[in-house]
């Protein structure tokens, strides 16, 4: 969602992760450790309702995953 500009909300973030991998409890547990450790933001919605949290990746998330991903890709051309 990050990438094509799009809210990710932390409910629906949470219904696509299946049961057989993490209980709900696991994931809001999870999501606010990674906001605790500025790896996401959550943040009231922009658009509608208030009450939503959305989910974007912090930018030193994103770069590090970009600058992975570069590494990864020359790693695999090689």
């Amino acid at each position: 969602h990050y990438f094509t500009n799009k809210d990710l909300h932390v409910e629906e973030l949470i219904r696509k992760v299946p049961i057989s991998i993490a209980s709900r409890l696991s994931l809001f547990t999870l999501i606010d450790n990674a906001v605790k450790k500025g790896i996401l933001l959550k943040e009231s919605s922009v658009q509608g309702d208030k009450r939503k949290k959305s989910i974007t990746p912090s930018d030193s998330f994103v770069k590090e995953y970009k600058d992975w991903l570069h590494h990864y890709i020359s790693d695999i051309k090689s």
